[in-house]
C-alpha cells in the first residue's frame, strides 16, 4: 500500500510542470519520490541463493556474457568478470584509434562526437559486494581507472560526460540485470547535456522545449531480466525478478511545435545517439535515456540505437549504412559500456575506413572484378610493387550476394608476415546487409602488401568489385 501511494504522489508531481525555472526543481522531487519507492521495494532483500554450478568455467563455455554468476548483498546478482572487471583505462593503441576515427568523422563534416561510457556495475554497487568477492575487487582502482578512461577520450577530442562521483549512485544500475535504472540514465542524461551545453556548438541547434511523464504502474513493471533465465537455465529455478517502480516518457511541452510538419517534412534532428539497448526506446531497460537528453538539451534526437550490439553494433551500422550521409548531424551521442574494453581493434579496422568510403577507379591503386567461388578466392596477387602498408591503405569489397555476411579475409606481406581478418555481420546488428565492406591494413605491419585472398564457405553465389583504396590526401592524419 505504501508503494502504491508513494507511485500516486510520483504521478502527481510529474504532471505538475510549472515555469521553465521551477520545472528542474519538480524533476528533483519526482526523483526523490521514486528513490524513496525504490528503497522501500528493495527493504531487507535476502541474499539470493545460486547453485554450485554457477561458479564452474565448464558452465559457461566460450561464452563470458554472464561469467561468473555471483550473489551479493540485497538482492544483488553480480558477473565477476563484467561487472568487476578492473583495468578499464584506455590504452595508447585505443587512443590513437579514437583520434583516428574522430579525424574520419570530420572529413565527413561532421565534428563532435560526445561519447557517453557507463561504469562497470562493480564501481556503483561495490557496497553491496559480499566479502568473498569484495576483499578481491579493487574497488577505488576501477573507479580510478573509470575516471582516468574518460579523460583520456576528452583529451582524443571528444565530448564527454563528468561522471567522477558516479560510484555514490547505487540506485544507477538494476539489482539482478546489466542494464542502467531510470535514474541511472536521467543521471547520466543530465551529465552529459551539461558536457554538450558547455560546447560552442551547442548555441546553434535548434531548440524546443520537452517536458517528462510518468506512466501509471498499477503493480509494478517487470524489469529485463536475462541474468534470471540464464541462472533458470542452469540451476532450474528463476530467482524473483525486479519491477521498476515507475515508466517515463518524453514529449514535446508544445505541441505546435511540430505544426510546420503537416504542410511538409518534420526536419531532421540534428542530434543523433547511437547506443546499445541501454538506449532503445522503449525496451529492454525501459530508462528513457534518449527522452532526457531531449528533456535536458531541449533538443530533438534521432535514436538509431541497436539491441544487443555491444562496442561495435550501433556505430558500424550507422556508419555502413550511410545514415551519417543522409541525415548530417551536428552532433553524435554515441553511449557504451565501460566493460566492453576498448582495444576493438576489428571494429576500428573496418568503420573508419567506411567513413573515408569507396575511391574511385582512377584514383585506386589496383582494381579486380569477378566471381566469388567456394573456397580460396585470389582477389589481389604480387601487388608488392604497389608499396601499400600500414593503416593509410584500404580493402574495398562489394559483393552483389547481399547475404554474404561471414568469410575470411588473409593479408599477405613481405617478410612472411601475414593477417588474417574474419569479417561477420550478424542480421541483428547489421539488419540490412548493402554488400560493402572495407578493412584497413593493420597498423604494425611495415612490410608491402603482396596478396589479398578472400575465403568463401560453401557456394557465395555471387560477382565482386575489389579495390586497394588510400586514405584521402585531404583528411587529417
Amino acid at each position: 500500500m505504501l508503494k502504491k501511494l508513494l507511485l500516486c504522489g510520483v504521478m502527481l508531481l510529474a504532471v505538475t510542470f510549472l515555469a521553465k525555472d521551477q520545472y528542474s526543481v519538480v524533476n528533483i522531487a519526482v526523483v526523490e519520490e521514486i528513490e524513496a519507492v525504490e528503497m522501500i521495494v528493495a527493504k531487507g532483500e535476502p541474499v539470493i541463493e545460486l547453485c554450485p554450478e554457477l561458479a564452474e568455467a565448464e558452465t559457461y563455455g566460450d561464452d563470458n556474457s554472464f561469467r561468473y554468476m555471483t550473489s551479493g548483498k540485497n538482492g544483488w546478482i553480480f558477473r565477476t568478470e563484467l561487472d568487476l572487471k578492473e583495468n578499464i583505462k584506455l590504452s595508447e593503441w585505443s587512443s590513437y584509434s579514437f583520434k583516428r576515427l574522430k579525424n574520419a568523422f570530420k572529413y565527413n563534416l561532421i565534428n563532435d562526437i560526445a561519447i557517453m561510457v557507463m561504469p562497470t556495475r562493480g564501481v556503483v554497487g561495490h557496497e553491496y559486494l559480499l566479502p568473498s568477492n569484495f576483499k578481491d575487487y579493487d574497488y577505488k582502482g576501477a573507479i580510478n581507472d573509470y575516471v582516468e578512461l574518460l579523460d583520456g577520450l576528452r583529451n582524443a577530442g571528444y565530448i564527454v560526460a563528468d561522471m567522477h562521483d558516479v560510484h555514490e549512485r547505487s540506485d544507477y544500475f538494476l539489482k539482478r540485470d546489466n542494464h542502467w535504472t531510470a535514474l541511472g540514465a536521467r543521471y547520466s542524461a543530465e551529465r552529459m547535456a551539461t558536457a554538450i551545453k558547455s560546447h560552442p556548438i551547442y548555441k546553434g541547434l535548434r531548440k524546443s522545449e520537452y517536458k517528462t511523464t510518468i506512466q501509471e504502474v498499477t503493480d509494478g513493471y517487470s524489469a529485463n531480466d536475462r541474468f534470471l533465465q540464464f541462472i533458470e537455465g542452469v540451476c532450474g529455478e528463476k530467482p524473483l525478478g525486479e519491477t521498476l517502480p515507475a515508466i517515463y516518457n518524453t514529449a514535446l511541452a508544445d505541441v505546435t511545435d511540430t505544426s510546420s510538419a503537416l504542410f511538409g517534412e518534420a526536419e531532421q534532428p540534428e542530434i543523433v545517439l547511437i547506443g546499445t539497448s541501454n538506449s532503445t526506446r522503449m525496451g529492454p531497460s525501459y530508462a528513457n535515456f534518449a527522452g532526457f537528453l531531449k528533456e535536458y538539451l531541449s533538443v530533438d534526437i534521432a535514436n538509431e540505437s541497436v539491441s544487443g550490439g555491444a562496442f561495435r553494433g550501433s556505430i558500424a551500422n550507422y556508419i555502413s549504412s550511410g545514415k551519417y550521409k543522409e541525415e548530417k548531424p551536428k552532433v553524435i551521442i554515441w553511449e557504451l559500456n565501460a566493460y566492453y574494453g576498448f582495444d576493438q581493434k576489428a571494429t576500428f579496422r573496418e568503420i573508419i575506413p567506411t567513413l573515408y568510403g569507396e575511391c574511385s577507379d582512377s584514383d585506386a591503386l589496383i582494381v579486380a572484378r569477378g566471381d566469388m567461388k567456394k573456397g580460396r578466392n585470389y582477389i589481389f596477387d604480387d601487388i608488392d610493387d604497389k608499396d601499400m602498408f600500414f593503416s593509410d591503405y584500404y580493402l574495398y569489397l562489394e559483393l552483389s550476394n547481399k547475404a554474404l555476411r561471414k568469410f575470411k579475409v588473409d593479408f599477405a606481406h613481405h617478410g612472411k608476415m601475414k593477417d588474417k581478418f574474419k569479417v561477420k555481420r550478424s542480421s541483428k546488428n547489421f539488419p540490412e546487409n548493402n554488400g560493402k565492406f572495407f578493412i584497413e591494413l593493420k597498423s604494425n605491419i611495415d612490410k608491402p602488401l603482396k596478396s589479398v585472398v578472400v575465403t568463401m564457405k560453401g557456394n557465395p553465389d555471387s560477382s565482386y568489385i575489389a579495390k586497394m583504396c588510400k586514405v584521402p590526401s585531404d583528411a587529417i592524419r
